[in-house]
């Protein structure tokens, strides 16, 4: 439950915070968002009510959902155009480095303190952070002005604007197959390793399988980064994504009918690699079509909708896998996704010139004040 409430809280935000960004600026979202995260984690490492405790997380929560969008329109309004593509790929880069931080310094914390010890110093953390954003981080000269601080504005012309809405259907496809994919494929290497080795230990099957996923979460830090340059140095980021999403159909079937350690090692490398090439491209899209007016509340619009991909893929490979009693089954249903991606971004055209952007939003105005 205290899962739970975290993330409905968060995805309950997306839409609001990006609205709030657009609004008000991403340092003023960004600080109060980090602070009220970072007070609410810190607070539950002193409470002693399960009620508070999940109160404590919806916040947390609630908190956490703006943080994308702030970080998004600090991207979009600072960095320069010719650039912006490498800063969204590190951008997106960053949540792979925070969750392996952490996952280094908690357990010792932990060993040290107990679990209380560990929500307070993340908590602490996050308030640190929070400072440091009000003291140094500035907004970029954006204007939104007259009509256009109306959030309808912003809701108006995102959901009206064809690239957007096709976009994040097609990133829908990706984060279906990545969330599937990443709650299969522990599971699936260690029964498999069982299977063609006899004698092999289960524990040991599980060790192995994580370093396969360990390693494929390695080559997943670097390649947004890596996905963003080439966005830039090309100019046409569609490409990325469909020829990645093309890339992923061999690599799930490959990984499929692997039969030994050094094949799913293999596979799952590559896989995690292609999946953190495309990741990126959504959001370098987004940045392309919403412009730096609007770029809060057309990513966080879009990442809600991405946010119920990410529970369908769990939830239809657990489906799939219990229904079919194969493993086959699955891929089969992944790399389809991928195929449909790849077509939905076939039909992204070039993205409005400034001229052409600020018709758009001049029309989404008038439509909100009729």
């Amino acid at each position: 439950f205290y899962m739970t409430a975290f993330f409905v809280g968060y995805v309950g935000m997306q839409i609001p915070g990006g609205i709030l960004t657009d609004r008000f600026g991403a340092r003023r979202v960004l600080t109060l968002s980090l602070f009220v995260q970072g007070a609410c984690t810190c607070l539950l490492g002193f409470t002693e009510s399960y009620e508070l405790g999940l109160a404590l997380r919806a916040g947390a929560g609630l908190a956490g959902g703006s943080v994308f969008s702030a970080c998004f329109k600090a991207v979009v309004t600072w960095v320069p155009a010719q650039k912006r593509s490498m800063a969204v790929g590190i951008l997106l880069a960053a949540p792979s480095v925070g969750v392996a931080i952490p996952n280094i310094v908690v357990p010792k914390i932990n060993a040290v303190f107990g679990w209380q010890g560990c929500f307070i110093a993340v908590g602490l953390a996050a308030l640190l952070i929070s400072l440091a954003l009000f003291l140094l981080m500035r907004d970029a000269p954006v204007q939104n002005a007259g009509p256009r601080k109306s959030f309808m504005v912003g809701v108006r012309f995102v959901l009206g604007n064809r690239n957007l809405r096709l976009i994040t259907l097609a990133d829908f496809g990706i984060i279906f197959i990545q969330l599937g994919f990443y709650s299969l494929a522990n599971t699936y290497i260690v029964d498999r390793l069982l299977a063609v080795t006899q004698d092999m230990e289960r524990s040991y099957a599980v060790i192995q399988a994580g370093k396969v996923m360990f390693c494929a979460g390695i080559v997943g830090m670097v390649m947004p980064a890596f996905s963003g340059w080439l966005a830039g140095l090309t100019g046409k980021p569609t490409w990325n994504f469909i020829g990645g999403s093309l890339l992923l159909i061999p690599a799930l079937l490959f990984f499929g009918q692997a039969e030994s350690y050094a094949m799913w090692m293999l596979a799952g490398v590559a896989l995690g690699g292609i999946i953190a090439f495309i990741n990126p491209i959504f959001s370098v899209v987004v940045a392309e079509n919403a412009g730096p007016n609007w770029a809060a509340t057309a990513g966080g619009i879009g990442n809600c909708w991405l946010q119920f991909g990410g529970m369908l893929g769990p939830l239809a490979m657990g489906v799939a896998r219990d229904w079919s009693g194969s493993y086959a089954v699955c891929w089969i249903i992944l790399s389809i996704a991928a195929l449909v991606a790849a077509l939905i971004c076939m039909k992204v055209s070039k993205p409005p010139t400034e001229e052409e952007r600020e018709a758009m939003i001049e029309r989404a105005a008038r439509a909100a004040c009729e």
